[in-house]
């Protein structure tokens, strides 16, 4: 493992890389897909119009939806690398 020096602060340099040109994309789908079922502004609106029970209802799904983004971009990483690492 090689070594990268920035500012006297040295971080390990790996061999391999995501594709970001690749993930891009997928990240950008898998944000629509989470983010518009249920945290629209259609979804957000209707709360708002029917009141505060709603709207924190809708936002008690904010934590869940950042868990599923980070579980399905965690797993879409080693597609996006091109070389196996085993």
């Amino acid at each position: 493992m090689n070594l990268n020096t920035a500012n006297g602060a040295t971080a390990p340099t790996y061999p391999h890389a995501a594709d970001l040109a690749a993930l891009l994309p997928a990240f950008e789908t898998l944000v629509d897909e989470i983010v518009l079922s249920g945290l629209s502004r259609d979804a957000l609106g209707s709360a708002l119009d029917s009141g505060m029970t709603e709207v924190t209802s809708l936002l008690r799904a904010v934590p869940a939806a950042e868990g599923k983004l980070l579980e399905r971009g965690i797993a879409s990483l080693p597609a996006a690398i091109p070389i196996s690492l085993c």
